[in-house]
C-alpha cells in the first residue's frame, strides 16, 4: 500500500511538472522572438517579432534549415506589417527570400526598398531582414 501511495505521488509530481514546463514553452512561443527595435526620434518605436512556423527543407546531410517559414509582425508607429516570410538559408541574398502571405510575392530585397520609401504595409527595414537570417539560418 505504501509503495502504491509513493507511486501515485510520483505520478502526480510528474504530471504537474510536465504541465508547467509545457505551459512555459507555449508562453515563450506566444511572445515570439525579438528581432529588432526600430527607434523613431525620441518617443516612437516599432518592435519586430518573429514566430517560427515550419522548416520546408533541410540542407543535405544536416539539421540546418535550407528554407523555412517565419511569421513576422511589426508593432509601432512606422509599420503595421503582418506577414509570412519564406527564408532561403542557402543564399542570404534577400532577393531569394520573399513575403509569401501578400497578394503578390514580394522579395525581401523589394521589401527593404519599400521600407526606405516608408511603406508601412510591406516595408521591412534592412536590420530586420539581416536579423531574420542571423536568427534562423545560422
Amino acid at each position: 500500500m505504501r509503495s502504491l501511495v509513493s507511486l501515485m505521488t510520483l505520478i502526480s509530481i510528474m504530471i504537474v511538472c510536465g504541465t508547467s514546463s509545457a505551459t512555459a514553452a507555449s508562453e515563450e512561443f506566444n511572445t515570439g522572438i525579438h528581432i529588432y527595435e526600430d527607434h523613431h526620434g525620441w518617443v516612437y518605436t516599432t518592435t519586430w517579432i518573429a514566430y517560427p512556423m515550419t522548416i520546408k527543407r533541410y540542407i543535405d546531410n544536416s539539421d540546418k534549415p535550407a528554407e523555412l517559414l517565419v511569421a513576422l509582425t511589426a508593432d509601432g508607429k512606422m509599420s503595421f506589417f503582418r506577414g509570412i516570410i519564406s527564408l532561403n538559408c542557402l543564399d542570404s541574398n534577400p532577393a531569394y527570400s520573399e513575403i509569401v502571405s501578400s497578394e503578390e510575392y514580394i522579395g525581401l530585397d523589394d521589401a527593404i526598398r519599400l521600407a526606405d520609401d516608408f511603406d508601412p504595409k510591406y516595408g521591412i527595414p534592412r536590420p530586420v531582414v539581416n536579423n531574420l537570417f542571423n536568427e534562423f539560418c545560422k
